[in-house]
């Protein structure tokens, strides 16, 4: 009884803030005009969080993303707790979300170089290397790409480490931490040989 009143309670309140929320919202105009894309949702990329990850320190990082709160330069020179906005790779452009994560050259050599060393284009079908997948994770029909979003960002994770902990960033770097993570998540998961097989080159 009390689990049907709660179940009743979330399905009212969610009509109510359906009926009221204006679309799109104010975050996903931000994101259409920094991706190009005028048809980006944020439930979409909520959906794929959900689906595909279950490790909450993982899907912290994720989360702050879309909701454009984690901590860049660029944000902590807007609240004043930093003198400067610029990029703490290149020095060069100010460190927004997508210059942090993709934009920089330094971090899409790094990228590149991950796709290539492990032929992810062959693996995945119509996968590319593009701002949206990176950010947001891949979604297709023909694979199971669970293992692969986790992949996303763990990498992003590893890199806002780097910056948080004043670590350099390197290719060799990223490679270490993604076999120690991979090596975790198969331990703990019973699906993770299937969803982490894209890495067994490396392991």
């Amino acid at each position: 009884m009390v689990k049907t009143r709660k179940n009743l309670n979330k399905r009212v309140y969610q009509q109510l803030v359906n009926k009221h929320k204006e679309y799109p919202t104010k975050l996903e105009e931000k994101w259409s005009l920094i991706l190009g894309d005028n048809n980006f949702k944020l439930s979409d990329n909520f959906n794929i969080l959900q689906e595909f990850v279950k490790d909450n320190s993982i899907k912290n990082i994720q989360f702050k993303i879309l909701h454009r709160i984690l901590p860049t330069n660029r944000l902590l020179y807007k609240m004043k707790i930093i003198n400067y906005n610029c990029c703490y790779i290149c020095s060069t452009y100010i460190e927004t979300l997508d210059h942090m994560f993709f934009e920089c050259m330094e971090i899409r050599n790094i990228w590149l170089r991950l796709f290539d060393d492990l032929s992810l284009k062959e693996k995945f079908e119509n996968l590319e290397v593009n701002k949206n997948n990176i950010l947001f994770g891949f979604r297709n029909d023909v694979n199971d790409v669970s293992g692969l979003n986790v992949f996303f960002i763990l990498v992003k994770k590893y890199l806002f480490e780097c910056k948080q902990f004043e670590r350099k960033v390197s290719y060799d770097g990223v490679k270490n931490y993604l076999i120690y993570q991979c090596k975790i998540q198969k331990s703990v998961s019973k699906n993770a040989n299937r969803e982490w097989g894209f890495l067994d080159a490396w392991l």
